[in-house]
């Protein structure tokens, strides 16, 4: 399916800005990747508990947690 072949480039480039910005502000690579990564389990919550039909995905979040590090070389 084409959708499954853009998600995974989709979620590291949607958190290629929140790296960059991390860095803007002074955040270390490892803090950077703790707070990244505490996002994307966030929303992963989210999608589990209040959408229906949508599942949590380790997944998402490493792909998700790697555009942020990619975002603030």
């Amino acid at each position: 399916d084409g959708m499954d072949e853009l998600q995974a480039p989709g979620n590291v480039v949607l958190f290629i800005p929140l790296g960059g910005f991390l860095r803007v502000a002074g955040i270390s690579r490892p803090k950077t990747m703790l707070l990244a990564m505490a996002f994307s389990i966030a929303i992963e919550m989210v999608q589990f508990f209040l959408i229906q039909g949508r599942s949590a995905s380790t997944g998402d979040v490493i792909l998700n947690t790697t555009g942020a590090l990619v975002g603030q070389p």
